[in-house]
């Protein structure tokens, strides 16, 4: 005969690790969105200053923002190796 305890022991630890499961892929999803936002945005907004202030508009800007793509691509695919371990 099964004990009705356990069996409520056993679906309460199961409901948990699916709990913490779910809060820890939001979080890495929400921070992998906030880093790659930061480093395109901030870089963006490096080059747009330094444009302004050099006068070499766009040049700096594209540079800047195609280096803030690439470093959230790398943001990426390291977020995808670590997973993958």
């Amino acid at each position: 005969m099964n004990n009705p305890k356990k069996e409520d022991r056993a679906t309460e630890e199961k409901k948990d690790t699916h709990n913490a499961s779910v809060i820890q892929t939001y979080t890495m999803v929400s921070q992998l969105g906030f880093g790659m936002s930061v480093s395109i945005i901030g870089s963006f907004w490096v080059g747009h200053w330094l444009d302004g202030k050099l006068g070499t508009s766009p040049f700096l800007l594209i540079l800047f923002t195609l280096g803030g793509v690439a470093a959230s691509f790398k943001l990426l695919f390291d977020h995808a190796k670590k997973l993958s371990k």
